[in-house]
């Protein structure tokens, strides 16, 4: 049983919320902002692209996480520092842009994105279709071919939902290098709801509190467009071990449940 309730804020946007009414459990609430501007429909990417970022999905899908992601970032971004400051956007694991080709809109001045990834096919599309953005290719390793505090705020949806332990080390010691003093990074994680949500079992979910961090499967998605097949995972962490363990590489480490769908956000602070 649910509860569906619709709102129309933000501007030109539907406030699209489902709240499980279980009595007696513990449950969450999930947003979702849907455009009400049809052009934000158009010029989406082939569902083979988009696939590869979340699935078998309809376009339509890509879009609204896209704001909504978006706007959950830029939100953030609001909230912990001060959004003037903000000139140099890193995306992170952009895909085929699915979240930064909405951020042009949010900031009300000219401000500088990147989105880099992995997957030099979806980098290709985004690179031809997307305008006034800097698409690059990275490797799975770093580093990335930026000076040291380069960026204002770095955001990397489902990304270290994907890597092993050695990846996100190398990776979070990247992000600090080329975050600036003060900077805000946005790195969405799988936490408890993702475990409830994808119904894991007792022994599943005692191995993440157990480990911290845990990566049951190797994810088969980039197979084609990456060299090393053992790269891509399914990764789950634990509360406790972002706690302890990211902030070894941020001065500031904090948890939003549930920020980008089911997948949480490590809001971290240089």
């Amino acid at each position: 049983k649910a509860v569906l309730s619709v709102d129309t804020t933000p501007e030109n946007h539907l406030d699209f919320q489902v709240s499980d009414r279980a009595p007696d459990l513990d449950v969450c609430q999930l947003t979702h902002l849907i455009p009400l501007d049809f052009t934000e429909y158009m010029n989406s990417p082939p569902s083979g692209k988009i696939a590869k970022v979340q699935g078998e999905k309809p376009s339509s899908e890509f879009v609204i996480q896209g704001v909504t992601h978006a706007n959950r970032i830029y939100n953030i971004l609001k909230q912990t520092t001060d959004i003037q400051s903000i000139h140099l956007v890193l995306d992170w694991g952009t895909g085929c842009g699915r979240v930064i080709r909405h951020m042009p809109k949010l900031f009300d001045r000219k401000v500088q994105l990147f989105g880099y990834d992995i997957d030099a096919d979806n980098i290709d599309w985004s690179t031809n279709n997307i305008a006034g953005i800097r698409f690059g290719v990275c490797n799975t390793k770093p580093p990335l071919p930026f000076d040291d505090n380069y960026f204002d705020a770095i955001a990397a949806v489902s990304v270290f939902t994907h890597i092993d332990t050695e990846h996100q080390d190398l990776w979070l010691t990247e992000l600090n290098r080329v975050l600036r003093p003060g900077g805000v990074a946005c790195l969405s994680v799988a936490g408890k709801s993702v475990m409830a949500f994808k119904l894991r079992d007792r022994e599943y979910v005692e191995r993440v509190n157990k480990h911290g961090i845990f990566y049951a499967a190797r994810n088969a998605d980039l197979d084609f467009f990456i060299a090393d097949k053992e790269y891509y995972r399914n990764t789950v962490h634990s509360d406790a071990y972002i706690a302890d363990h990211w902030s070894r590489f941020f001065t500031s480490v904090q948890v939003a449940e549930r920020t980008f769908g089911f997948q949480d956000c490590v809001i971290c602070i240089k």
